[in-house]
């Protein structure tokens, strides 16, 4: 559990949340046993460990909050958020809550919620773009049609109908509030994308180890952004965990990946290859990596394409060129 509270603190103090963040659900596949295990049929994992998580819209992860059980009691009085939440968690008496804590929400709205007006609810919308709203206090309640009804909720912004253009380019009348939802409400998609594609996480029984290797993710993910942020750059991920990885392991940038040093001419000793009792055996390609050696083979004609790439001597077990032969042989 400090492991975790660590993290989150790490989060925190790294990035200062924007004006606009979201509150949405992540799923963190699990199989096992487990009395808080989840079922979610929108998500791809469908079952796993549940996590509320308050991003970004670039899906820079701010806070998480592991579900715990449905007898799980959080001090609302301490949750504050800014910007668009998920459908589930809004009314009207959260509205008003936040607003005491000057802070504006945005986001749609179940109409089986307790403090809906009925006039929003019980009317039903016969054509496309109908469009009502309600205004109580400073919360605005609104009702649109596109393919179905749409019921929203903001303390934000004034209902109007605005133009707003597609991922296609082609323009379209929406309600303001829904636009701004759409446009901010993505981030917590957006961290579960950057995290599915090296997922760290394996196969295992115990969640809490499934769980402290999602926070690996999530924070190798945040340095990821915040790298883009600060140095402007458009290094994709795959080329920023390598370099991560370099820099953990104090590895050296001219070393490259074993592809590359397999074009290039090794460089073995004379006395590795000139020793009678040594044996390199010959097989397909005429170089092959050997560990961190890349070794040129030589062929044997008494022994035939036995073993690639590792030497013999005399009875003795067999080894790969380089340090491990020296030590082994040498005592």
């Amino acid at each position: 559990m400090h492991y975790y509270i660590q993290v989150i603190s790490n989060f925190q103090a790294a990035y200062e949340p924007e004006e606009n963040v979201s509150l949405d659900e992540s799923l963190l596949l699990y199989r096992g046993r487990l009395s808080f295990r989840q079922y979610i049929k929108g998500k791809k994992a469908k079952y796993g460990i549940k996590f509320y998580e308050l991003c970004s819209p670039n899906g820079y992860v701010h806070n998480i909050e592991l579900y715990q059980g449905k007898n799980e009691i959080i001090d609302a009085s301490e949750s504050k958020v800014n910007g668009v939440v998920l459908r589930y968690y809004n009314s009207v008496g959260l509205a008003n809550k936040l607003l005491q804590l000057k802070t504006h929400i945005t986001g749609t709205l179940r109409s089986n919620r307790k403090q809906n007006p009925k006039e929003i609810t019980t009317q039903k919308l016969k054509k496309k773009n109908d469009y009502i709203w309600v205004r109580k206090g400073n919360v605005y309640v609104t009702k649109w049609k596109d393919k179905r009804e749409v019921l929203c909720i903001t303390t934000k912004y004034h209902p109007e109908i605005i133009e707003v253009a597609n991922r296609f380019g082609i323009m379209k009348l929406k309600p303001k509030e829904i636009a701004e939802y759409n446009k901010y409400m993505s981030g917590v998609d957006r961290s579960d994308q950057l995290t599915s594609y090296y997922s760290s996480p394996r196969k295992t029984p115990r969640w809490y180890k499934k769980m402290i290797f999602h926070l690996l993710d999530l924070a190798v993910m945040n340095s990821y952004i915040l790298f883009r942020i600060s140095q402007k750059s458009e290094i994709t991920l795959l080329n920023f965990r390598e370099r991560l990885i370099r820099e953990l392991i104090h590895l050296s940038e001219d070393i490259k990946d074993g592809r590359r040093l397999g074009k290039k001419t090794p460089n073995i000793p004379n006395n590795a290859l000139n020793d009678g009792n040594i044996q390199i055996f010959l097989k397909k390609s005429q170089f092959r990596k050997v560990n961190s050696f890349v070794v040129e083979y030589v062929p044997n004609k008494a022994s035939g394409l036995s073993h690639p790439g590792n030497v013999k001597r005399d009875n003795k077990p067999v080894l790969c060129v380089g340090r491990c032969f020296e030590i082994h042989h040498n005592q």
